[in-house]
């Protein structure tokens, strides 16, 4: 919430500044607050309702039909709001209605699309985190699992053998520590 807000101020005040020296600040500021709030309209309907009803269950069609059909009430209800907003400029009026409406659009759809991509991306991102962090749960219950096959018990008893045969300088000692390197390897590797 804090990163949207954030986000939206910022692009708020960004407009306002843009925009206050072509109208006078407040004109400028109700005439950006309605983009701004078409723009999260247009945003949060496809983020919070299309995206995960139709494109994450692969109706793509049915979404684009949706997303198109979105972009349009926002552009529509966007130049209704700004000329309504502008009451005595004929000019301007006559401009959003002709060629407003077109720059609107585009703006609107590549603003939808962002959105969508924005959402695609961080999905991606998650479901790789998630199966990074499930690989690494399967490889330390992999190693817990070798570990628990080395019965201690076993290991101290060939120790111990093993301790007696080199107290005994036995020629067997080498052969002992031979056999069990190897059928510790057989068992971390092999079982």
């Amino acid at each position: 919430i804090v990163y949207h807000t954030a986000f939206w101020l910022t692009l708020f005040i960004f407009l306002i500044i843009l925009q206050k020296n072509n109208t006078g600040f407040w004109l400028a500021f109700i005439s950006q607050l309605g983009q701004v709030g078409f723009f999260m309209i247009l945003v949060y309907v496809n983020i919070n309702y299309l995206v995960p009803r139709f494109l994450s269950k692969n109706k793509l069609f049915t979404y684009l039909a949706y997303f198109v059909a979105l972009v349009i009430l926002v552009t529509l209800a966007r130049v209704v709001f700004e000329y309504w907003i502008y009451p005595g400029q004929s000019s301007l009026r006559n401009e959003l209605i002709y060629s407003g409406q077109y720059i609107y659009f585009i703006l609107h759809f590549f603003i939808g699309v962002a959105s969508t991509l924005f959402v695609i991306s961080t999905q991606w991102v998650r479901s790789e985190r998630e199966k990074q962090e499930m690989k690494t749960e399967q490889i330390q219950t992999e190693l817990k699992f070798l570990k628990s096959q080395i019965n201690p018990h076993f290991l101290f008893n060939i120790l111990n053998s093993l301790y007696a045969l080199t107290l005994k300088k036995s020629d067997l000692a080498p052969t002992m520590v031979i056999k069990l390197s190897e059928m510790m390897r057989y068992m971390l590797y092999e079982c």
